[in-house]
């Protein structure tokens, strides 16, 4: 690649985080819902996320950023760090992947809530070749009752964001992407606890699509981007913005109704409502 060409490069990165800067501040982020009431609703728990990706900050975001919609919905949301504890030293729980040793009626009553979020990060990443750049994030929710374990809603969705160099070939590398990942679905995550109980988590949008002159020019304006949204803690953030809005949405409009399961006669008392 030339020097115009990188320059034109650096540029065009320089110019793409400013402007992904902007939609953080500004659009991503959701005001709170007008139907909301202003009365607490319920005590929840945002339980740690199951990590199925190679991602080590991903899970830490997307728990914040579940949290934090809870909050504007006027839930009392306990303390992460306080989970986090009641966890690991009442039940030897760190981890996402082993929240399936504890029922979740014993998880509500040593947590103090009436309702948990269990989350699953199945992607969260972003893969540079030139050819074909993306960035994917999908995740899935489900809100149970810790009082009887019933599950009262769950939600999935995966989004996309690609770029790819011009010309049939890496659009056709895309499109032979998107196809594989939709007949695949969720076989690679299906030993996941609860992972089959998600509607949408087979769901992929595509939320950005473009292409640079060359193989190089791709390459570096995802290279970069990367590199900079990680550096200041941002990385993926839109993505996984964009995941939540479709999930939050369709909890608003939609919500699951299940009859309520009978407590099991060994099960814990329901957990007394707290206020903080």
């Amino acid at each position: 690649m030339n020097r115009t060409g990188i320059k034109k490069g650096i540029l065009s990165v320089f110019f793409l985080c400013v402007a992904l800067m902007f939609v953080y501040s500004c659009v991503m982020a959701p005001p709170p819902h007008p139907g909301v009431p202003y009365a607490p609703q319920h005590t929840v728990a945002v339980l740690p996320i199951y990590n199925a990706t190679n991602d080590v900050d991903g899970p830490k975001m997307i728990r914040e950023m579940v949290a934090e919609r809870l909050k504007r919905q006027n839930h009392i949301v306990k303390p992460m760090g306080e989970v986090d504890e009641v966890l690991r030293d009442q039940m030897g729980i760190t981890l996402g992947s082993q929240l399936d040793m504890a029922m979740p009626e014993k998880l509500g009553a040593a947590l103090g809530v009436e309702r948990l979020v269990y989350g699953y990060l199945l992607n969260f990443e972003e893969v540079t070749t030139g050819v074909y750049n993306v960035k994917k994030v999908r995740l899935g929710l489900r809100l149970v009752d810790a009082s009887t374990g019933a599950l009262l809603w769950a939600g999935g969705q995966g989004v996309k964001a690609e770029l790819t160099s011009a010309g049939l070939i890496g659009r056709g590398v895309a499109v032979a992407k998107d196809i594989q990942e939709a007949r695949e679905g969720i076989e690679p995550f299906k030993s996941i606890p609860g992972i089959s109980e998600i509607p949408g988590i087979t769901n992929w949008q595509i939320i950005a699509a473009g292409s640079e002159d060359s193989v190089g020019e791709a390459a570096l304006k995802s290279l970069g981007t990367k590199l900079l949204t990680k550096a200041i803690g941002v990385h993926l953030k839109a993505e996984a913005e964009a995941v939540l809005n479709m999930i939050y949405q369709r909890y608003l409009e939609r919500p699951i109704e299940r009859p309520v399961r009978p407590r099991h006669p060994d099960a814990p008392p329901p957990p007394h409502y707290r206020r903080p």
